[in-house]
């Protein structure tokens, strides 16, 4: 789910497909309202960015990732360096890396906010030296293939490689669960 940071109010309808992928279009649908989210603070250190979301008729959405991404637990796993990690994107229907740093700090940019900075996220690159994600991936979940347990939510893509938060610290923010479809 893409929210613009901390500008929009709990139970704000979230629209698809959304500004972000169509400026100036009309959107199709109301999925999800705006449950919760961490605020991000540009004067300290971010350690989390994410949000939560209710979904507004069940029939409209659908629990399953795009193959061969597969969640098949509810237990988070902890990220390790050199663990292979998939995602489906928005932009991108199937991504793979690999961790290759644990507990990077770096300043990301954002929009109306400026550089926010944050510590504790993962770096991870391409298991094929190409890009490992696109604009618009930020939020997908990282599942690891072999156990099936998420990792990580994808913050932040380059040209290099991608930022992903532990999904640990995310649950524990927005004091959810995970569910499996």
């Amino acid at each position: 789910m893409l929210v613009p940071s901390n500008v929009l109010e709990p139970k704000t309808l979230i629209y698809q497909p959304g500004p972000v992928d169509d400026p100036g279009g009309r959107p199709i649908a109301e999925l999800v309202e705006l449950s919760d989210f961490v605020p991000l603070t540009p004067t300290h250190v971010n350690y989390v960015d994410c949000a939560v979301a209710r979904i507004l008729d069940r029939k409209d959405v659908s629990a399953k990732f795009i193959a061969p991404v597969k969640l098949r637990s509810h237990e988070p796993l902890p990220p390790k360096e050199n663990m292979v990690v998939e995602f489906s994107g928005r932009s991108t229907p199937h991504g793979r890396g690999v961790i290759k740093t644990l507990n990077q700090c770096c300043r990301l940019e954002y929009e109306g906010l400026g550089e926010i900075l944050f510590d504790g996220l993962l770096w991870l690159q391409s298991e094929n030296g190409k890009r490992l994600g696109l604009m618009g991936d930020s939020g997908a979940l990282l599942i690891n293939p072999s156990s099936g347990q998420a990792v990580a939510l994808l913050v932040a893509v380059n040209f290099s490689g991608a930022y992903a938060i532990p999904i640990e610290r995310v649950l524990t923010a927005l004091k959810v669960k995970l569910v499996v479809p």
